[in-house]
């Protein structure tokens, strides 16, 4: 019997073209369980200016097939922190999110999905700000072994 592969890699093709790194890795501990970190950075300079958006999400997934290839839903805690001509933050809330996983049997994985941010405060130079439930899709391609 071949040993189930239980670590996954991916990245999001589309933050690529804007120059943005990000990376996924998740471990399956369980058939339909696993957990991971997502992590995201993008920057940008005008000359006099840095803008930054770094994203961290630790996360719990469950996979509604024992071969995770399917239906799945996650959740976990969402930071982001915001760098603005001079000005700095970070925002911080729960998030919840399901979609689907596409996965080859030689280990190509694709997800598709949503996630939405429940809320959450950002301190931005000085002002605090609370952010109200907003969305963010997936879209992840990565490689399972």
């Amino acid at each position: 019997m071949a040993k189930e592969k239980q670590i996954e890699v991916s990245t999001n093709p589309l933050s690529l073209l804007i120059g943005a790194t990000n990376i996924e890795g998740q471990y399956f501990f369980k058939n339909e369980m696993s957990g991971g970190l997502y992590y995201w950075n993008w920057g940008y300079s005008d000359g006099f200016n840095n803008y930054s958006l770094t994203v961290t999400q630790p996360f719990v997934g469950y996979y509604l097939k024992p071969d995770k290839n399917g239906p799945f839903v996650r959740g976990g805690i969402f930071k982001m922190d915001i760098q603005m001509a001079g000005a700095s933050g970070s925002l911080t809330g729960p998030t919840i999110g399901g979609g689907y996983n596409w996965l080859t049997k030689n280990g190509l994985s694709i997800h598709g999905g949503y996630e939405l941010v429940l809320g959450g405060s950002a301190t931005i130079g000085g002002q605090t700000f609370n952010a109200q439930v907003f969305s963010l899709g997936i879209l992840r391609v990565g490689y399972r072994f």
